[in-house]
């Protein structure tokens, strides 16, 4: 039993922030998994709110026991670092310096010997315990009363009182990174290759071997494309169109990824690009052409394309917002014209209010939003497919079932008193007219008003008037869950700050589990649309 323990390795991912499933799906399917946490950080249902998608500490985080080799963990294709694991706490200080002892003391404790022995079998050259150069690094966003230096510098001397090894921040074999996302910590050693690291990173960028020239102003990281590929469901054969596609990484991941099993379309409209572009395709043979053109007006025939996947400029390093307000709209409009009509478009954006603006009126059906934390900044990957209706239609003037006006509580409260009156002279058809709802509305609500009068009391003054704007129901045990889920919107959106289902679908779920909601509870995309329409 002893002997299979030590054949079991474990390793801190970084990977990419909201795509955590994915990363999963390909580890299953690759590796001998003994065991795999995701641990990315969640929002905080408590203030401090902590914005879980700003800032390069805000990365998915994943630890995995394996009995696979270095060269198998090295080949998962949606990585962005691998680390061998030293330490894991959500209980950091932030308040004082005692945090800068406790984050020593905790990487102290590890398991070195471990550590090192995987760091070794992942090393590219062989170097004697006695002479290893390492230095210490901290990838670290939120508020603490210590910055990143203090912590790299803590780590650094505790390393050498252990194992008296040489400080070198340029020309080391080891670095030991701590990642520290408000409370919680990670630390690691990393397993790249040390030659890789420029001095001002903290961890070494991804390999670009297929890329002759990879530098440019913003590129794409391959482990990011390696997933668009995944959500764009690709099936050999395929024409993958990147229609701004940069330095060619899209197009060029496209085909190696699937072993040249989908011919790749790429192109750009600036000469300095696309030009790296086109020698970035000749590292090797591949099915892979690169143009120069303007992704508004593409020299491709209509329907002529299965696949769209493009990194769209965020307007920050590329552009900027009033260019892309203007862009946005006409590129969409034209790969709607070029694509297949059972094709598919993985298109990452920056701004939601953007693309949402920007596919209202064009017949394309949002199938996945999932966002995302894409060097240091919160984004979006969108999957969209053409459909027969746009985007967002205008209502209909027949009123179907759940889409006329929702009654708040306070107007349910009412109603049931004036009906329940025994002077007064009102009727069911005459309450529904003054309200604007349907007489069956109203007869429902008379059905439940005994449920609807205890929620209502329940809710107390504790619920400061938020009780009576709102406009779902909810059953009386869940009241103090509800009101605390809605007023937790309210706090968001007073902000101004984005919203999404995927936010109050984690809140629900912080909060289920508080208020000791049942095990079996699911926050499904309901939640949203209860507490938020």
């Amino acid at each position: 039993m002893a002997d299979k323990m030590t054949d079991v390795s474990t390793y801190l991912l970084l990977v990419l922030r909201g795509l955590e499933f994915l990363v999963e799906e390909e580890i299953r399917s690759k590796l001998q998994v003994e065991s795999l946490e995701i641990c990315s950080v969640q929002e905080n249902p408590q203030p401090p709110y902590m914005q879980v998608l700003q800032g390069q500490a805000a990365v998915g985080r994943i630890i995995l026991q394996t009995k696979s080799s270095a060269a198998e963990v090295q080949e998962l294709r949606s990585v962005q670092a691998t680390l061998a694991l030293l330490a894991k706490s959500d209980e950091i200080d932030t308040e004082s310096d005692a945090g800068v002892k406790q984050i020593g003391k905790m990487v102290m404790a590890a398991d070195w010997d471990a550590a090192v022995k995987l760091w070794k079998q992942h090393a590219i050259q062989p170097v004697e315990d006695s002479e290893i150069k390492f230095r210490g690094s901290c990838v670290r966003d939120g508020k603490h009363k210590y910055n990143s230096q203090t912590i790299a510098g803590e780590v650094g001397a505790r390393v050498v009182e252990k194992f008296g090894w040489n400080v070198n921040l340029t020309e080391f074999d080891v670095e030991v990174v701590v990642v520290i996302f408000y409370k919680f910590m990670v630390a690691g050693i990393a397993l790249a290759d040390p030659r890789k690291v420029q001095f001002r990173n903290r961890l070494a960028n991804e390999t670009r071997s297929s890329l002759a020239d990879s530098q440019y102003v913003s590129t794409l990281r391959p482990s990011t494309a390696y997933l668009m590929l995944q959500l764009a469901q690709h099936k050999y054969g395929d024409v993958v169109l990147d229609s701004m596609c940069g330095i060619g990484t899209l197009p060029i991941c496209s085909a190696d990824f699937t072993n040249d099993g989908v011919y790749a379309l790429g192109g750009e409209l600036d000469e300095l690009p696309s030009g790296k572009a086109g020698q970035n395709v000749l590292t090797r043979p591949r099915p892979v052409d690169i143009a120069r053109w303007d992704s508004t007006r593409l020299p491709l025939r209509s329907h002529s394309v299965d696949r769209v996947m493009i990194d769209m400029p965020f307007g920050v390093r590329c552009g900027n917002q009033r260019q892309n307000n203007k862009m946005y709209p006409k590129v969409f409009k034209e790969l709607l014209r070029v694509l297949r009509p059972d094709g598919r478009a993985v298109l990452l954006v920056m701004s939601k209010k953007l693309f949402k603006g920007a596919v209202k009126d064009l017949p394309f059906r949002v199938v996945a939003e999932h966002m995302v934390s894409i060097g240091g900044l919160g984004g979006g990957i969108y999957v969209i497919e053409p459909s027969s209706e746009p985007t967002e239609t205008k209502p209909n003037s027949t009123i179907g079932k759940g889409r006329g006006k929702r009654l708040t509580d306070s107007e349910r409260m009412e109603i049931i008193a004036r009906l329940e009156d025994p002077s007064s002279q009102l009727s069911k058809a005459e309450c529904a007219r003054q309200h604007g709802v349907t007489p069956a509305a109203i007869s429902k609500l008379m059905k439940v008003s005994q449920s609807v009068k205890k929620r209502y009391s329940d809710a107390g003054s504790d619920s400061n008037g938020l009780r009576d704007k709102r406009q779902r129901g909810g059953f009386s045990k869940s009241v103090p869950f509800e009101d605390e889920l809605f007023q937790w919107i309210c706090s968001v959106r007073a902000r101004k700050m984005p919203l999404l289902v995927s936010h109050v679908q984690q809140k629900a779920k912080l909060l289920a589990t508080r208020h000791k909601m049942n095990e079996d509870f699911k926050a499904s995309n309901g939640w949203y649309y209860r507490f938020c329409n």
